[in-house]
């Protein structure tokens, strides 16, 4: 074997450094997605494997965008392509019908990496739910409020 091979060097600070980031986005909840400037994926992390249905990131590495995500919207795509052009990133939330997942509502943040793009993508919907039956009970709280003010204004 030639020395070459990253088995056969000895592992410095910046090895280790770069093999526990690489761990870490692996155990990360959220899905992590990375493409290159294409749309190809190049990397995915376990819970996007888990999420999609795969055993694993073996059988999703070379997909396009639109294999992984069939019904991407126009929206998404330009920003997608803002992000590759500009290198500024973005946050998107998006309702998003996919035929893996179903219909859920995700938060996804896409970052500009090497010459691609990154999306870390987080499922808020029941996040969103109970934000919105928290402001329907605070509605309603108010609402109470106003009827005893106004049995007492009787």
């Amino acid at each position: 074997m030639t020395s070459d091979h990253i088995h056969d060097k000895p592992h410095t600070g910046q090895d280790a450094a770069i093999e526990l980031m690489a761990e870490l986005v692996d155990t990360l909840p959220s899905a992590v997605l990375i493409f290159d400037r294409n749309l190809k994926l190049l990397t995915v992390n376990k819970a996007t494997c888990t999420l999609l249905g795969y055993d694993n990131k073996e059988a999703l590495i070379g997909k396009s965008l639109k294999e992984v995500s069939p019904n991407v919207t126009a929206d998404r795509l330009e920003a997608y392509e803002h992000v590759l052009e500009t290198g500024e990133p973005v946050q998107i939330v998006d309702e998003v019908d996919h035929p893996t997942v179903g219909k859920k509502l995700w938060h996804i943040q896409v970052f500009k990496v090497g010459e691609g793009i990154a999306l870390v993508s987080e499922d808020v919907t029941e996040k969103d739910a109970y934000h919105r039956l928290a402001e329907m009970a605070a509605q309603l709280r108010a609402k109470k409020r106003e009827l005893e003010e106004l049995r007492k204004g009787r």
